[in-house]
């Protein structure tokens, strides 16, 4: 008999993955990897050079900033000293390009009865003179309290607004926005007893008594990067001086800097998508001048019927806390970098499924050698996607490096 070999059975094809499934594949391994990451960078910056001068406003607990005489180391209210922020200086009735200097604002604390005690306990009096009174012989004085500061960049300018509460002696004639009268605008023409004054001098009325408090929402003229808020006293003699609480409503929610979702429908035009930054396995871990790092980028699209689509970051930039480049090394290589520095592309972010937004993450190698430790700045510039149209933002986070 003659016997047959067995003949090997074909092998079955090999089974190819398409590109989607690769890409879905490895969206689940860098969502895994970046849901063990446990630090969260603040986003407390706007990505512009001042910074490091004036206090960034990212979210709503930020108000109590814009205070007057706020202590910033207690959360209190200053009882000496200048403020940290508020500046002032003197002035004529011709506006506030009449006054020739600014200096810090002395605060005062009740120089005089008349004086309503401050009823904030994170605020109090400011004013030109570090007593409160005018100058021996002086009438009819025209004082104007400057605050400059910085919007983040994860807040939207068109949505922001700061309520403020004040007491004035005598009386607040006017308050600019970014050089914009805020008596022509809706929210104080004819509204406040003290914001527009048409009497014949207007330094007679009483704002400083405890039924005197005013109010305005300056909800306009904003924009990004840098920003200012002067009010315009006049007071006619003995004191002169300011106080005022705020209180701020910014877009995004309470912490800007936590994609905190609550999936719901896009309400047009305001539509951004929200981007966290994480790094280490444990709260032990510790950014360093000499170190490699492994950082998580995360998008996520926190609505429920619209897709992100080839949504990239252009280019991601490392700077010191004012903005600068970073040292270079003797070879002129850069001692923090990030690779890559873009652009990185996150293709389409899925809208919100039963609750849950649709997040896509991407990995970056931060790389220090010899750096200064110290805070330090990762700006995304050129955040694009499109939703229908076309849109691009900046988005700015915070990073502190532990020296070696």
């Amino acid at each position: 008999m003659t016997t047959i070999p067995d003949e090997p059975l074909p092998a079955p094809p090999i089974r190819r993955f398409t590109c989607e499934e690769i890409e879905a594949a490895q969206n689940r391994h860098l969502a895994d990897l970046c849901s063990h990451k446990v630090n969260t960078l603040s986003c407390r910056c706007s990505g512009c050079d001042s910074d490091g001068r004036y206090p960034v406003l990212a979210s709503a607990q930020d108000a109590q900033l814009l205070n007057t005489a706020y202590d910033t180391s207690t959360g209190g209210a200053l009882a000496s000293g200048n403020d940290a922020h508020w500046e002032v200086g003197l002035g004529t009735q011709a506006g506030v390009t009449s006054v020739t200097s600014w200096a810090p604002a002395p605060v005062v604390v009740n120089p005089t009865s008349a004086w309503t005690t401050s009823p904030f306990h994170n605020a109090g009096w400011i004013s030109p003179f570090s007593d409160g009174k005018h100058p021996a012989g002086t009438n009819n004085l025209d004082v104007y309290f400057r605050y400059r500061f910085n919007i983040a960049s994860s807040a939207n300018p068109a949505t922001f607004a700061v309520t403020m509460d004040f007491f004035s002696d005598n009386q607040v004639a006017e308050i600019w926005v970014n050089g914009v009268q805020q008596s022509t605008q809706p929210n104080g023409s004819g509204v406040l007893p003290q914001v527009g004054n048409t009497s014949a001098t207007g330094y007679g009325a009483s704002g400083f008594g405890p039924k005197s408090a005013a109010r305005i929402t300056l909800d306009n003229s904003w924009r990004r990067c840098e920003n200012e808020i002067i009010v315009y006293v006049k007071s006619s003699r003995d004191y002169v001086g300011f106080l005022a609480q705020n209180a701020v409503e910014v877009k995004p929610g309470e912490d800007a800097c936590h994609c905190q979702c609550d999936c719901k429908p896009l309400q047009f035009p305001d539509v951004q998508p929200c981007i966290t930054v994480k790094w280490g396995d444990s709260k032990c871990d510790c950014m360093e001048t000499d170190d490699v790092e492994v950082l998580c980028i995360t998008v996520c699209n926190c609505y429920s019927n619209v897709s992100f689509e080839d949504l990239t970051i252009g280019q991601i930039v490392v700077t010191d806390a004012n903005g600068r480049p970073v040292p270079t090394l003797p070879d002129g290589t850069p001692s923090v970098q990030v690779i890559p520095s873009g652009p990185i592309c996150f293709d389409e972010i899925g809208p919100c499924v039963d609750g849950r937004p649709g997040c896509v993450s991407r990995e970056i190698v931060l790389y220090t050698r010899g750096a200064v430790g110290g805070n330090y700045r990762l700006l995304f510039r050129g955040v694009c996607f499109k939703v229908c149209h076309e849109y691009q933002l900046d988005q700015c986070f915070t990073m502190t490096l532990c020296q070696d």
